[in-house]
């Protein structure tokens, strides 16, 4: 079994881990490879959304850019991550850019396909609505940290929180 079998890659997705086995491979049939090198863009903010993402391998940041050209990196999803679910049921655009951070392959979902999923298979919807759920608490904290705690604050977590990752 390879570490890029697309089976495997959407059973690590904790909304596809609930389907059975021949699903997660109907499911894996409609999906296209795309590999991309570090620093580049997967799509910008405000292009149209045509479907989700799946992080087979590497890391891939979400960021705003400021007219200044200053970056705020909202999240970086790694392997078994999703990346593009907002648009696809809100029916816009992204709402940021997205950018390998170092190279990446990840598979693709056109729209129909997952939105059909979702019509058709409560436990996978129930399980995309916990993930954006997820997601909303996520960006209500980082607003809250950046707009709310005072630098020092900040640093201090920061410190906490890389101390923490390297044991």
């Amino acid at each position: 079994m390879s570490a890029l079998d697309p089976v495997e890659t959407l059973r690590r997705v904790p909304f596809f881990a609930v389907l059975p086995p021949e699903e997660l491979k109907n499911l894996a049939s409609h999906c296209v490879v795309r590999r991309i090198g570090k620093d580049e863009l997967l799509f910008a903010e405000g292009d149209p959304c045509e479907g989700l993402y799946v992080v087979q391998s590497g890391a891939i940041k979400l960021f705003k850019m400021a007219d200044t050209g200053r970056e705020q990196v909202l999240v970086i999803e790694r392997a078994g991550s999703t990346v593009a679910e907002l648009p696809l049921f809100d029916g816009g655009n992204f709402p940021a850019s997205a950018a390998a951070i170092e190279d990446s392959t990840l598979l693709f979902l056109p729209k129909r396909e997952f939105l059909d999923l979702c019509r058709h298979n409560s436990a996978v919807a129930f399980a995309v609505i916990r993930t954006l759920a997820w997601r909303f608490r996520y960006m209500t904290s980082l607003v809250e940290e950046l707009s709310l705690k005072e630098v020092s604050h900040r640093l201090a977590r920061f410190l906490r929180d890389r101390a923490l990752q390297s044991g």
